[in-house]
């Protein structure tokens, strides 16, 4: 068994389903197999890649909700089925250029990566698990979501190669970037070594501890917390529950816009307003799932907004009481003694920003953030 089948088996444990990405002048194309059934790479594709973690189906629509056909879909987070390894890309030009201080640096690491593929343009290496981390909840998903993008910052990697429908290239096949013409590299192992094996709760260990989140009452920070989605499904369901005065098709819609302007992305969306339809109180009329789809497909229609600190609804305005509220928990969260987490401190600098206060602005980015964070807020 060739080392890319050894790895392919490994990585697809407690899925259905896997897929290569085929790139090529005319267009991308996904070709889609059962686990249990993997054809052999194709021949005489050049950059091929793979989907790194397995799906329990394949997606039905692409990642604007449009359906399609197997080969014009890719993976998307709602279907990812289990979490195999940790992985990450390492390229020469994070290294200024010289893939050996790349290499250098990932054998440098305290934990080794069971398997290091050379891409052509730097390499690729996979932390292998023991056994599937399978993805049964939500909190399953958010869980590993979160933990491979600490394994990222901690292994020191390139940290926009980190979600969990990440595709890497396939080794066997050629990496054909202009920029390697004529000689174009041959995608292959540096290492195979399939008996290093690692628990997750071993590799999480390695991690630094998060510090505690102290969110304030009725405000998330959009894109701060890889469980937005399901924060945002219990809020609408809050609000829907019997005895309150929000309506279902007006909560399925304000649902729809705070899942958009938390960074959540179109195929979550669309999987938690499904969740939304099933689980709303029962009334006199049926609640649709389309109708919250319906919606859905209308708020990711328009542009993303930054979320007022005490919004509850789309468009709102804050009234003076409101900012006043602001201000309040503002000065509330400069009296902690406790350090203030950066996503906090950025949805803090936002609200000041909101408030049109500058000295406030200025305040708040002397207190609340490092030199290098506040440098790179806007």
């Amino acid at each position: 068994m060739s080392d890319w089948e050894q790895l392919a088996r490994r990585l697809h444990r407690g899925g259905k389903w896997g897929y290569y990405w085929l790139s090529r002048p005319g267009g991308s194309a996904s070709v889609w197999w059962p686990v249990d059934r993997r054809p052999p790479p194709p021949k005489g594709v050049d950059n091929a890649f793979f989907g790194v973690h397995p799906t329990t189906q394949i997606p039905p629509t692409n990642s604007r909700g449009q359906r399609r056909a197997p080969a014009h879909v890719r993976s998307q987070i709602p279907y990812v089925a289990a979490i195999n390894c940790f992985f990450a890309e390492y390229d020469a030009k994070h290294f200024s250029g010289d893939k050996a201080r790349a290499l250098a640096h990932v054998l440098s690491l305290a934990d080794l990566p069971s398997a290091i593929v050379d891409s052509g343009g730097g390499y690729h290496c996979y932390w292998l698990f023991d056994r599937p981390f399978l993805l049964r909840t939500e909190q399953d998903r958010a869980r590993a979501r979160r933990l491979q993008f600490d394994w990222i910052v901690y292994v020191g990697s390139d940290p926009d190669a980190k979600d969990l429908t990440r595709v890497l290239r396939l080794p066997g096949t050629r990496n054909t970037k202009p920029c390697y013409a004529p000689d174009y590299p041959i995608v292959s192992f540096v290492r195979a070594d399939f008996n290093c094996v690692y628990t997750l709760e071993a590799l999480e260990a390695q991690l630094p501890a998060r510090p505690v989140q102290h969110h304030l009452p009725i405000f998330y920070p959009p894109g701060s917390d890889d469980a937005a989605a399901v924060y945002w499904l219990h809020r609408a369901l809050d609000r829907v529950a019997p005895g309150t005065r929000h309506g279902r098709n007006g909560t399925g819609f304000w649902l729809a816009c705070r899942l958009r302007d938390a960074g959540v992305s179109r195929p979550e969306a669309d999987h938690t307003l499904r969740q939304y339809a099933a689980l709303v109180p029962p009334s006199d009329h049926p609640y649709l799932e389309s109708e919250a789809l319906h919606s859905l497909a209308s708020a990711y229609s328009r542009p993303s907004r930054s979320l007022p600190l005490f919004s509850e609804a789309p468009n709102h305005t804050a009234t003076p009481r409101q900012e006043r509220s602001t201000q309040a928990a503002l000065l509330s969260a400069l009296r902690r003694h406790d350090a203030i987490p950066p996503a906090e401190a950025h949805a803090l600098l936002e609200a000041a920003n909101t408030l049109d206060k500058p000295d406030l602005l200025d305040l708040l980015k002397t207190l609340l953030l490092s030199p290098e964070t506040s440098q790179s807020h806007p």
